[in-house]
């Protein structure tokens, strides 16, 4: 059995081209936590607000990340959760881009 990483989970994928905002995905823990958040979009600059709720809804954490002058972003989360247990990821007031993957690990 191989310990899951962000290099074999794919990402969380949100496309914004369609002008649906905000979006939201859910995210099975593969761990007891969630150390760092990691995005890439299609422009530089891209910022946006990311809240995690857990299964019911309940908000367990809110960030606004982005607005670096790269197209990548990383920030340290260090958040325990359940191993197993369903979030859902939600971005909203996207600014400066269209595509947004998040990697989660």
């Amino acid at each position: 059995m191989t310990k899951l990483t962000s290099t074999v989970l794919p990402p969380l994928s949100f496309d914004f081209s369609n002008n649906i905002n905000p979006q939201e995905q859910e995210f099975v823990s593969p761990g007891n936590k969630i150390g760092w958040i990691h995005s890439v979009s299609d422009q530089p600059g891209v910022s946006y607000d990311l809240t995690i709720k857990d299964g019911l809804k309940r908000i367990i954490e809110q960030k606004k990340c982005g607005g670096t002058e790269s197209k990548e972003f990383g920030e340290k989360v260090g958040m325990h959760v359940r191993s197993g247990e369903k979030l859902n990821f939600e971005i909203s007031n996207v600014k400066g881009g269209n595509k947004i993957d998040l990697f989660i690990n």
